[in-house]
């Protein structure tokens, strides 16, 4: 069984579901007074005028982010807190934290990256300030900059799962979508499911699904639908979970 289907995710969804997912952490966080003993080098003084998700997008864009940098910032989330319990992602934390995770995560994942002073003018940072908090970052971290594609592939699933807008459907089914319909939500795979950007069509496809199975069960038992179908293509289906995220401070 393969286990790195985030790579298939489309970076414009992955990157939405991040910013969302520390947009709640952070709206968590805030309500936890802060003391002058919490304060770290990556806390600013007031939040910055932009917002979490158009700060994702904007390094994403102009320093070719790769997946598997942006899904391990919710790794390097976990165990910078595991290891410093005062620590918090908060609104003067946050954009700090994003920019310096991407900086160590593509230096450590990546065969190539851009220079300190790239990231720093990407981040909106003096290329000195991001300097210290590389190095901070890598003290708080323990240098641990890795992680399994099984242990991506885990934060991924729970990542699609906990966003409301997001559904799970078969990669394969994305890539080769029946011929006679084009729908983009196939039949039933025996591979692994993944969520993507297609979760709008799918959904749609799945809602049509239905009401011409419900219209075929009509017809057979003699009874004539307002609205006639076209035929039923084989069976369809969208895999939805829904799980209530937990916003640890």
């Amino acid at each position: 069984m393969s286990s790195d289907h985030f790579h298939y995710a489309e970076t414009s969804s992955l990157t939405h579901m991040i910013a969302d997912m520390l947009q709640r952490l952070t709206s968590h966080n805030d309500q936890i007074p802060l003391s002058s003993s919490t304060l770290t080098r990556f806390h600013s003084r007031a939040p910055p005028n932009i917002s979490i998700l158009d700060y994702l997008r904007r390094i994403v864009k102009y320093a070719s982010v790769e997946r598997v940098c942006l899904l391990i910032l919710l790794v390097y989330i976990d165990r910078v807190c595991e290891r410093n319990r005062s620590f918090t992602i908060s609104s003067l934390t946050v954009h700090r934290f994003i920019i310096t995770g991407v900086t160590v995560a593509c230096k450590a994942l990546c065969d190539s990256f851009l220079q300190n002073s790239m990231y720093a003018k990407v981040g909106g940072i003096s290329t000195k300030e991001l300097n210290v908090l590389e190095i901070e970052f890598l003290t708080l971290i323990g240098w641990d900059l890795t992680a399994s594609a099984e242990r991506l592939q885990d934060y991924y699933r729970n990542l699609v799962r906990q966003h409301p807008g997001f559904r799970m459907i078969p990669h394969a089914e994305i890539l080769s979508p029946p011929a006679d319909t084009g729908s983009v939500a196939g039949g039933p795979s025996s591979g692994d499911w993944t969520g993507t950007s297609k979760f709008v069509a799918a959904s749609e496809a799945a809602d049509q699904l239905q009401q011409q199975q419900q219209q075929q069960q009509q017809q057979q038992q003699g009874q004539h639908p307002l609205q006639p179908q076209p035929p039923q293509p084989q069976h369809q289906q969208v895999l939805s979970v829904d799980v209530e995220m937990s916003a640890e401070a």
